[in-house]
């Protein structure tokens, strides 16, 4: 995946400006990520079911530990959830 640069403007959409290299004003990337989630899963019992996360399927604790704990952050760390997103 390719990260654009930063472009000097917020990227959470409140139009100001950021410092040096910054995609976000301190704290706006939680309110990004937070709508997101909100807006495309509903919440994160959302997020997580549909990666295959929570009770009786994969554990996200335990996928975070062998994604963290991977060498070269290869993303199959994270069994099958991975396949399912």
């Amino acid at each position: 995946m390719v990260t654009p640069l930063p472009d000097g403007e917020c990227w959470c959409g409140c139009g100001a400006q950021t410092g040096l290299g910054k995609y976000f004003k301190p704290g706006h990337d939680r309110f990004a990520e937070a709508a997101l989630v909100k807006m495309r899963y509903g919440g994160v019992t959302g997020l997580l079911i549909a990666h295959g996360f929570g009770p009786g399927q994969e554990n996200v604790s335990e996928a975070w530990g062998r994604w963290r704990d991977s060498s070269d952050d290869n993303p199959d760390a994270f069994g099958e959830a991975a396949a399912q997103r």
